[in-house]
C-alpha cells in the first residue's frame, strides 16, 4: 500500500469514529436534584378558590381549619330549586394561562349546577383572572337530611387555555 492512501484512509477512519462517538448524544441519564414542593391553603394555591366578597360569599362560603375551601348550606327547602349567586370565585394565581373545570361529587351530586356551569367544558382564565360561582340546587325527589353533593373537584389545565 503506498503511504500516501494509507494516511488518507487512516484520517478517514479516524473522523469516521470520532463523528460516531463524539455527538454528545446519550440514552438514558440519572440525577438526583433538591426539590422544595409545598402544600398551600386554597386561598393561596396557583388556583386560587375562595368566598366571594358578597352576602352570599359571607354567609356560605369560607376556609376550613385545614386550609381547604369549604361551601355550607344547612337548610334547603325540600322539592325545590333554590338558587344561591356569587358564592365563590376561582382564580388563577399562576403564570399562564389555563382552561378550570369542576366535578360535583357525590351520592346526589346531579342535584347540583355551578353557574358558570364549569362542569359543561372548560372555562379560560388568563393570568390573574378570575370568576364568580353560583349554585342552583334542586331537591326534587330528596329526603330529609339527604346530602346534597360532599365534594367539587376542580381541574386546571395550561393546554385547555
Amino acid at each position: 500500500m503506498q503511504r500516501r492512501k494509507f494516511v488518507i484512509g487512516l484520517g478517514a477512519l479516524a473522523s469516521g469514529t470520532a463523528a460516531a462517538v463524539g455527538t454528545g448524544a446519550f440514552t438514558s441519564v440519572e440525577a438526583d436534584r433538591d426539590a422544595s414542593i409545598e402544600v398551600t391553603s386554597d386561598s393561596s394555591a396557583y388556583l386560587q378558590i375562595s368566598a366571594a366578597d358578597t352576602d352570599n360569599g359571607d354567609e356560605y362560603a369560607g376556609e376550613a381549619d385545614d386550609g381547604t375551601f369549604e361551601i355550607t348550606i344547612d337548610e334547603l327547602n325540600p322539592e325545590a330549586e333554590t338558587v344561591i349567586d356569587d358564592v365563590f370565585v376561582v382564580e388563577n394565581q399562576g403564570s399562564q394561562s389555563v382552561g378550570v373545570q369542576a366535578d360535583v361529587q357525590g351520592d346526589n351530586a346531579d342535584a347540583v349546577t355551578l353557574d358558570p356551569d364549569l362542569e359543561d367544558g372548560w372555562e379560560t382564565l388568563g393570568v390573574g383572572e378570575s370568576t364568580t360561582v353560583g349554585l342552583t340546587i334542586d331537591t326534587s325527589g330528596l329526603s330529609d337530611g339527604d346530602e346534597v353533593a360532599d365534594t367539587i373537584a376542580f381541574e386546571a389545565d395550561a393546554s385547555e387555555a
